[in-house]
């Protein structure tokens, strides 16, 4: 990801619009889950989350056996967890409890105090 990506906490935004991401996701989400005519929109919603949080920490356990990962690569994932938690927070099919079961939530605390860090330095 570039830098641009990065959560800039001082214009609660990302450079590149990155923020965007989680307002595009449930609009489409629940435009295509609502075309199915199931009414399990909330339902399909949770899976989505699960299937993305699972992805996520997938590529946490592959990055931790062992080796080593540049700035650039941390800094994406802490973009991903926040972007995850932004997803969660503007959707009205779900709630911070479902993203805490599937998702620890100390990933995005840590991300979002990292990219505090990041903000006052520059």
């Amino acid at each position: 990801m570039s830098e641009l990506s990065s959560y800039t906490p001082s214009i609660q935004a990302s450079l590149n619009n990155s923020h965007c991401v989680p307002a595009a996701i449930n609009t489409i989400g629940s435009a295509l889950f609502h075309l199915h005519e199931q009414n399990d929109i909330p339902m399909r919603m949770k899976e989505f989350l699960a299937l993305a949080s699972s992805g996520i920490l997938r590529t946490i356990h592959e990055r931790d056996n062992g080796r080593q990962v540049s700035d650039v690569i941390l800094r994406s994932q802490t973009t991903l967890y926040i972007i995850l938690e932004q997803m969660v927070r503007k959707s009205r099919w779900l709630s911070m409890d479902v993203l805490e079961a599937c998702f620890p939530y100390n990933l995005v605390r840590t991300a979002y105090q990292q990219c505090y860090e990041v903000d006052t330095k520059t």
